[in-house]
Order: structure tokens, then C-alpha cells, then sequence
């Protein structure tokens, strides 16, 4: 019993020194105010999951056929709740290879967990056949039947024709050329034979024209040697040759150099030349095409729009052998988008171009003007 109460007095004390430990040092404090905090509960640390795809497949095909330029009456869609399978006929327009349509749908769909089963090509009036399956029970199947209708992509790739040193013959070539439905642009020279007149008739059938320079050096036999310009010539004679064929040929869109290499390799006669274009608010073709040319750089100096041609047809093949050229020019048109070829009117590639246009119609290629090709 003694002991008991010799222990309560020595636990007693020891609190008691403890407390005044706590004050003289601030721990009391601390655990008051630790004691007032609010009691947290334990609670799960919310983990974020990856948002389910909820694709909608509707939303996908309308956007899908929309890139397509498919209108709305070219699609058709019809479901069979017997066996549950939607069935979706479209008409594509030409241009584009059936295998890249393929692909591009194909490509649209697979977000929506839908996958390819099967791919029936019959023919190119008949078209493709594509069968979708969804691994989800509860999704339907998806056939779609697709065809080339008679439009042509807007987006497609591009090539233009200059016609160098055209001039007009009452022959069937130059109405030919004249008469060409498609976007064609014409050189002209302002001493050639009937130059004012036939710009004014290929203004008409609404062809573009240019107007063609002949520079040194020429070929000696070269029948525009005296109206030539000449890296000597004064630049008061170099305004008066441009003023003269400017005076001969109307309606010019843009000019264009005839031969003339030691012309294009002078900074002084090219910043003459081509201040001329800038003060018609035109524009300059070189061809052929020079390594030694300074008239790009002066031309981007002077803000002055500017293209070289890139390739230059044989017009002295037969037609076969054009028509062969202007696939293989319309195939590298659609790795690079745009090209510009050149080549001199001729019965063979008149008749090259017009056997060969369904062709680069349905390939996506569009013929257009020189002008849509520059930039400033």
C-alpha cells in the first residue's frame, strides 16, 4: 500500500515536470493547436482512366465523305435489321486512284473500332466493295459500295502547257491549239507575222499569252537575230525593244526569254528586263532553265513573280511518243503538286493533248495557265 502511494507521488511529479517542461519550451502550444485541426477521413486517391473512345461512326463517314467531295446525293445509306448490316453506296469523283480511296476510308474508319474484313475490286465502271466488322457484339456490320461518278476532284495536281513561238497558219494546227478547251498558254513574238492579230484571236479563245524576248546568243540562223536583245546594247535601245514588241502584242499576261543565256547571266540587262515586267505588273518565265541565270535572284530582289520551266517536250515526236511524255509529266505533277512544261505547236502534240486529256482528268491532273503557277 505504501509503495502504491510513493509510485502515485513519483508518476505525479513526473507529469507535472513534464508540463513545465512544455510551457518553458512551447510544446504545449503545439499540441493544443494540433488538437484543434479538423479530422481528415481516409480518403481514395482518385485515379484518372483513359477516356473511352466514343467515336461516333456517323460522324466519322459524314467527315470522311466530306473530304471526298462526295455530295449528298451520291451517298446512300440503307440498314437491314435482318441480318444488321448498314449498306452505304457513294460515288467518288475522278482523280484519285481507287486504291488511295480505299485507303483514305479505311484509314477514317479504324478509330471507330471497326476493321476491314474483306476488299472486292470488279472493274473501273463497277468499282469496290468494302466490308467492315466491329468487334463488339452489339455493333452492325458496315458495307460500303463505292464507284467513280462523273465529277473530278477539285484538289488536284497541276500542269501548264507554254506553247513557245506560236504563231497563227490557217491550218488545222493552229485552230487546233486555239480551239484546245482546256487552259493553254501562248509565246508570242511582236516580229513575227500577224503577231497583234493572232494575240487578239488567242484572247478570244481565252488563252493566255506571253510575251516572247528573243536574247543573246541565237542560233546564227535564227530569224529573230536583228530584234534580239544584246548584252552590249545601251539600256535606252533595251526600253525601246520591249516598248516596241509591248506596242505589237495585246492582252500579254507575263514575258518570257526566246534562247538568251548570256543575257540571263548579266545582272545589269536582267534588272533592266525585268524592271520592265514590274512596271507592267507582270510576270517572267525563263526557259530553258540556267544554272548561270542571275534573273531568279534579281527577280526576288525586285519582288518580281518569277518561274523557270521545268521540263521541255520533243513537239517532233510522233503522237504516241507525246502522249507517253505527258504521262510521265503527270505522274511527277503528282509527287510534286504543280509542273510546267514547254514545247512548240506541232500536229503531234496538239493531237497528244487532246487523246491524252480524259487521262490526266481521271489521274487528277488539271490544266491550268502559267500565271497560276507564280508567286511573287
Amino acid at each position: 500500500m505504501r509503495f502504491r502511494i510513493i509510485f502515485s507521488i513519483f508518476i505525479t511529479t513526473l507529469v507535472f515536470l513534464a508540463i513545465l517542461l512544455g510551457i518553458r519550451f512551447g510544446y504545449l502550444e503545439k499540441v493544443i493547436e494540433f488538437s484543434k485541426l479538423p479530422k481528415q477521413e481516409n480518403k481514395k486517391v482518385a485515379v484518372s482512366k483513359p477516356v473511352k473512345n466514343n467515336t461516333s461512326l456517323d460522324s466519322v463517314l459524314n467527315q470522311c465523305f466530306t473530304s471526298l467531295e462526295i455530295p449528298e446525293n451520291h451517298y446512300k445509306r440503307r440498314f437491314s435489321l435482318e441480318d444488321s448490316t448498314l449498306m452505304i453506296n457513294i460515288q467518288v469523283p475522278r482523280g484519285k486512284p481507287m486504291e488511295w480511296i480505299v485507303w483514305f476510308i479505311t484509314s477514317s474508319v479504324t478509330p471507330t473500332g471497326y476493321r476491314v474484313d474483306d476488299c472486292f475490286y470488279y472493274s473501273e465502271q463497277k468499282g469496290c466493295r468494302l466490308n467492315f466488322s466491329s468487334p463488339k457484339p452489339d455493333k452492325p456490320k458496315l458495307i460500303i459500295n463505292m464507284k467513280y461518278s462523273t465529277a473530278f476532284f477539285s484538289q488536284t495536281a497541276s500542269m501548264a502547257i507554254l506553247i513557245e513561238d506560236f504563231g497563227f497558219s490557217a491550218d488545222e494546227t493552229s485552230v487546233g491549239f486555239l480551239s484546245f478547251p482546256e487552259p493553254l498558254t501562248v509565246a508570242l513574238s511582236s516580229t513575227k507575222k500577224l503577231s497583234t492579230w493572232t494575240a487578239q484571236i488567242a484572247n478570244e479563245y481565252h488563252k493566255e499569252i506571253i510575251l516572247m524576248i528573243p536574247m543573246e546568243p541565237l542560233p546564227r540562223s535564227s530569224k529573230y537575230a536583228s530584234s534580239a536583245i544584246m548584252v552590249h546594247y545601251p539600256e535606252e535601245k533595251i526600253h525601246s525593244i520591249l516598248n516596241t514588241a509591248i506596242e505589237s502584242v495585246p492582252h500579254f499576261a507575263g514575258f518570257c526569254n526566246y534562247y538568251g543565256e548570256r543575257v540571263l547571266e548579266d545582272s545589269r540587262v536582267m534588272q533592266i528586263i525585268l524592271s520592265e515586267v514590274s512596271k507592267h505588273k507582270s510576270y517572267f518565265v525563263m526557259t530553258p532553265g540556267n544554272r548561270k541565270s542571275v534573273a531568279g535572284s534579281i527577280a526576288a530582289k525586285m519582288n518580281v513573280p518569277f518561274r523557270e520551266v521545268d521540263f521541255t517536250i520533243n513537239s517532233k515526236l510522233s503522237t504516241n511518243a507525246i502522249q507517253d511524255t505527258l504521262s510521265h509529266f503527270a505522274t511527277i505533277a503528282q509527287k510534286r503538286g504543280q509542273v510546267l512544261i514547254k514545247g512548240t505547236a506541232s500536229a503531234s502534240l496538239i493531237t497528244a493533248l487532246k487523246n491524252a486529256l480524259p487521262a490526266l482528268k481521271q489521274n487528277g491532273i488539271r490544266l491550268i495557265y502559267v500565271s497560276e503557277t507564280l508567286k511573287p
